[in-house]
């Protein structure tokens, strides 16, 4: 696969290689995370962000499934391990956080903690 083979050469000998993938599911995508060392995903403190990585119940604000792209990533993980052995770190990142605490931001923040004990990510804090 040329897309493959391109990655393999760009990282040949390099420290770092970033790949910036738009939040879908597609072949290049696969092909990204599933070779990923670290999966970085930034995320902004709205529902509408959050849709990308799990849904939630409109009422509860409770978790109520992943979204289509953590299942891709689960996925592109269980290949990765069965591959090489290797994980992949999946990393969300809040990004452009607001300095005033919000009901609507502590109802993500609380929805991002309940799936990434879930699907199995790690919440660091971005820019604000």
């Amino acid at each position: 696969d040329f897309f493959t083979e391109t990655l393999d050469r760009l990282g040949e000998g390099a420290d770092f290689l970033v790949i910036d993938t738009p939040g879908r599911d597609d072949k290049f995508a696969r092909i990204s995370v599933t070779n990923a060392d670290t999966l970085v995903t930034p995320m902004n403190d709205s529902f509408v962000d959050f849709d990308l990585i799990g849904q939630v119940d409109p009422d509860s604000f409770r978790v109520t499934r992943p979204s289509f792209y953590s299942e891709m990533i689960w996925e592109s993980r269980k290949r990765r391990a069965k591959a090489d052995g290797e994980t992949i770190d999946w990393v969300v990142l809040r990004n452009r956080m607001q300095h005033i605490e919000a009901r609507n931001m502590k109802r993500v923040s609380e929805a991002i903690d309940q799936l990434s004990k879930r699907v199995g990510f790690r919440v660091i804090s971005g820019l604000s």
